[in-house]
């Protein structure tokens, strides 16, 4: 590489960013890791989970081949288990809740000590044809633009991102949203959708009255390689217990269902997901509303799951909903044990633009597009574990 030449550059910080920077460079490539933030690199703040079944498996085939979700995961453990113990070796699985800040840091601090590996801070404004000897160049607000071989487009949810809360429609101008109408001549894109859960206070919850789903009281890891822990000047005080042994007394999620009059509330409040809602959304991780339209007498497990080892807050996972702030107090206080919890950040549905489907090839290369490619949720992937492995191919 001579001045500002590439042969791979990656745009994004999600984790499949992360693992597609990491893998290049591993093979011996110059690249170069473009985020708009560097301080939110591999953030899971919204959805830390990792594993179960079938997605544990790609997590460890990301493992075999030389990624970093794995190991990460293994430092940043909450909650660990095996999922369908009483069935056979083929339908175990691990499933994991993650502490986001502890696994963010477990991949920096991995990265850092990548060869080949360039991270750098800035707003991408254009990716255009180079008719130099470089197929790609990416200009970069206030800083020269870089040549590059190939480009992997890992930009996550930011394209022309829409918030949904109840009728409120809040549009998020993220770092590489102004890309949106150049990247329109360049790849074929379709409009998809995430919702998440609520956030709940846990000191509101009785959590006598739910289930508990105690975590391994032995070591369990996603890597194959022995846990390390993380250094201890690197981490809170809150984590030193945990830097002081490679394992630690797993926090217990717990697991509740919704009632008819959690179901009475939902069908009767307003939400853009039965309002005409027409961008795409994964598999398995259906609205809450859209549930409770469809059956209405259905019975809808959410699980507890602790976001992080010292905020003392809980997601409501299962409860994926675009309902307004004050119909979802409605509703989580129709939960048992929920009668006063206290919501420290609503549900919310996420709309953005990603590649459509077909637009990559086998190889994830854009179709009729030489040298780029996508990964991630921008290439129409679904968690963690697939933003892993999307980005490690």
């Amino acid at each position: 590489m001579t001045g500002l030449r590439y042969d791979v550059v990656v745009i994004g910080g999600g984790l499949s960013a992360c693992e597609a920077a990491h893998a290049a460079a591993q093979l011996g490539c110059e690249t170069l890791l473009l985020a708009a933030d560097l301080g939110h690199l591999a953030d899971l703040s919204l959805n830390a989970r990792m594993g179960g079944p079938v997605r544990g498996i790609l997590v460890r085939e990301v493992e075999a081949l030389g990624g970093l979700s794995g190991r990460a995961a293994d430092a940043a453990l909450l909650h660990i288990r095996l999922v369908n113990e009483t069935r056979g070796p083929a339908h175990r699985a691990l499933r994991a809740v993650l502490d986001p800040a502890a696994f963010a840091r477990a991949i920096r601090q991995a990265l850092a000590k990548v060869e080949h590996l360039t991270l750098q801070q800035g707003v991408v404004t254009a990716i255009d044809r180079d008719a130099d000897a470089a197929p790609w160049v990416v200009a970069v607000c206030g800083a020269p633009p870089i040549r590059a071989q190939a480009v992997v487009l890992a930009l996550g949810t930011a394209l022309r991102q829409h918030i949904c809360i109840g009728r409120d429609r809040e549009t998020r101008h993220g770092a590489e949203a102004a890309l949106a109408d150049r990247f329109a001549a360049l790849v074929p894109l379709a409009r998809y959708h995430i919702a998440h859960p609520p956030l709940i206070d846990r000191a509101t919850i009785d959590v006598r009255r739910a289930e508990a789903l105690l975590g391994s009281s032995t070591p369990l890891a996603f890597s194959c390689a022995k846990i390390a822990p993380l250094p201890p000047e690197a981490m809170a005080p809150i984590y030193r217990a945990f830097v002081q042994r490679t394992w630690r007394d797993q926090l217990p999620s717990y697991r509740i269902a919704t009632t008819l009059a959690t179901n009475a509330v939902v069908a009767s409040a307003w939400s853009p997901v039965t309002r005409g809602l027409t961008s795409q959304g994964p598999e398995g991780c259906d609205p809450l509303e859209w549930i409770v339209v469809g059956v209405p007498a259905a019975r809808q497990a959410l699980i507890l799951e602790s976001a992080s080892w010292s905020a003392g807050a809980v997601y409501l996972r299962g409860a994926y909903t675009a309902l307004g702030v004050d119909d979802q107090m409605r509703f989580i206080a129709t939960l048992p044990g929920l009668e006063q919890a206290r919501m420290l950040r609503p549900g919310m549905l996420v709309e953005y633009d990603g590649v459509a489907g077909g637009a990559p090839g086998s190889d994830l290369g854009v179709r009729n597009q030489a040298g780029l490619y996508a990964a991630g949720a921008f290439a129409g992937g679904n968690g963690n574990e697939e933003a892993a492995a999307l980005g490690m191919m």
